[in-house]
């Protein structure tokens, strides 16, 4: 880092010492988006996740890592859909490929435990 930007990104690790802020800024080695849809190459939410798109456009914004949200529909195409997504999306979870943003898990869209009657959530009770 010179002047306030920085002058190499490299693999190596750096000598001297990086722990320091600069004019009120910090040097941060990435962030985490944990609600990401996708960025664009389909009309589809789900179908962003079957192509890398999204991966590589986030590093560009300071995201290294991210979960994939889902969404999860009712009818059976689009179950069928969803289930392609996760497979492909089981496949990238952890792993670092090129200059991608790291896919770290799923964020599952909505209620879809309730939803999808998965498991039973019973109604508070009021109390007068």
């Amino acid at each position: 880092i010179s002047n306030g930007k920085i002058e190499q990104i490299t693999k190596e690790k750096p000598t001297g010492s990086y722990d320091k802020v600069l004019d009120g800024f910090y040097v941060c080695p990435g962030f985490v988006d944990i609600h990401t849809h996708g960025r664009g190459g389909t009309a589809s939410v789900l179908d962003y996740w079957l192509s890398d798109v999204t991966a590589k456009i986030l590093p560009h914004y300071g995201t290294t890592s991210l979960l994939a949200s889902v969404t999860f529909p009712k009818d059976p195409e689009g179950q069928e859909r969803t289930n392609k997504v996760i497979k492909h999306l089981h496949q990238k979870c952890g792993k670092v490929e090129g200059d991608c943003a790291v896919i770290e898990g799923i964020h599952a869209e909505g209620p879809i435990v309730r939803d999808l009657s998965l498991i039973h959530i019973s109604e508070p009770t009021r109390q007068a």
